[in-house]
Formats: C-alpha cells, sequence, structure tokens
C-alpha cells in the first residue's frame, strides 16, 4: 500500500521527487533504465529520490514499503551469517588527494599523514551486501575523528567490531590473529564498494579535483554512490 502511494505521488510530481521533469517521466526513462541495468523499478525510484531529496533510508523505507532490517538480513551473505549475523553495515575511508593550498594554514589542515598528500577525507558505509547507506560530509585530509567513531555508535546503541589488533597496544595472542584475519575477510566487502567509487575519475586517489569545483565534492560523492547503488550487487548470491 505504501509503495502505491508513494508511485501516486511521483507519477503526480515527479520533479519534487525524482528530480525528472514530467516530459521525461512519461517517456518511460525509468522503463529504459530498468531494461539496461536489468533492476527492479522501486530500486531506481529509491536512487533517484534518495539523491533528490536526500531523506532517510528510515523514511524512504517507509514510503516503499521496506523492512530495512529484514531486507539486510534477508541480504545477508553467507559468511557473515555465523559469528557476525546483527551486522548492519561496514565502515571505511575514502580519501582524495586535492591539490596543494597556497594558504599555509589550509596547507597543513588538508595535509594526510596516511596518505602523505593534500586530501578530501569521507567516512563511507555500506550494507554488508554492498549497498551504500551513509555518506559523511567531507573532511580535511588532517581530521582523526573516524577513530573515535566508536563513542557516536554506543550512543544509539551500536556496536563497533574492529580487528583486536587496533584496540589493544600488547601483544597479539594466536586468538586475536584468527579474529583479525576473519574481520579482514569480511571487510573485503566494503574493499570493492570504494573500488566502484574509485572508477569515477575524479574519485581516484589522486584525483587532484579541480580548486573550483572542491564545494561541489559531497554533492559528487552522493550521486556517483546513488549510481553505484543502481549496478549490480557486488555479490551473487
Amino acid at each position: 500500500m505504501a509503495y502505491e502511494v508513494t508511485l501516486h505521488n511521483i507519477s503526480s510530481n515527479p520533479k519534487a521527487y525524482i528530480g525528472l521533469n514530467e516530459e521525461w517521466y512519461k517517456c518511460n526513462l525509468i522503463k529504459l533504465i530498468n531494461s539496461h541495468l536489468e533492476l527492479e523499478e522501486r530500486s531506481i525510484f529509491i536512487t533517484l529520490m534518495k539523491i533528490k531529496l536526500n531523506d532517510s533510508f528510515r523514511r524512504l523505507g517507509d514510503m516503499f514499503g521496506i523492512s530495512e532490517k529484514k531486507l539486510i538480513k534477508e541480504l545477508l551473505p553467507v559468511p557473515f551469517r555465523y559469528r557476525y549475523s546483527s551486522v548492519q553495515s561496514i565502515i571505511d575511508c575514502l580519501e582524495i588527494e586535492i591539490p596543494k593550498p597556497s594558504d599555509p594554514i589550509k596547507q597543513a589542515l588538508t595535509w594526510s599523514d596516511y596518505k602523505k598528500c593534500n586530501t578530501l577525507k569521507y567516512l563511507i558505509s555500506s550494507t554488508p551486501d554492498g549497498f551504500i547507506n551513509f555518506i559523511s560530509v567531507g573532511f580535511n585530509g588532517r581530521y582523526r575523528g573516524f577513530k573515535c567513531i566508536d563513542v557516536l555508535l554506543n550512543k544509539i546503541n551500536c556496536v563497533l567490531i574492529r580487528p583486536p589488533s587496533v584496540s589493544q597496544k600488547s601483544k597479539s595472542t594466536k586468538d586475536d590473529v584468527l579474529e583479525t584475519k576473519r574481520i579482514a575477510s569480511l571487510r573485503i566487502h566494503i574493499e570493492r564498494v570504494i573500488g566502484r567509487l574509485r572508477e569515477f575519475e575524479m574519485l581516484k586517489p589522486h584525483a587532484l579535483v579541480n580548486c573550483q569545483l572542491l564545494c561541489n565534492t559531497d554533492e559528487i560523492i552522493t550521486i556517483a554512490c546513488g549510481l553505484i547503488n543502481l549496478q549490480q550487487p557486488i555479490i551473487k548470491q
């Protein structure tokens, strides 16, 4: 029922909901995309509405009759099901090199010790099967706040699972090494997502995005992630 109501609203005013003019919508552009990408129309509508309105996935789920938790459980890849069946998201950092600022202060703020160059930094999150469900705003390369994200997650009753080698300073035990390998093998999924983002020339590690476009990088990332969500899943179930 919710899906039918949403479709009615979209057809009544497609530009307001999905950013398409009425004439393009009536030309069956959605069906054309559907036939070329072999995706159900609902997925296309969700992606376009996310780009247009940037509404929360919870609200989008309600509008399209989707239970986010139930869907994640249904699509949970087999390697997660034994030890990590409650995992909702996998996170990683995306850094993009930018031209060296002429201002010394901006040079210092954007310098990344990890990449050894000036960068913009984004926190990217995806579901275990590779659907991007969160994109942070851009941060200066010097920013290290992502390491404290577990504190923020605890406030919303979420637990951050990280390799023991990251969270402790003492020498790793055999169990710690095994656990680190398990987690690393599952993180390959978010690494594949980041790999798809890197296929866009403006998001490559050393893209050196034009200075005049830096103020639009958040929007560029959002559009790229939306397009990636329209691609075939990274895991064949």
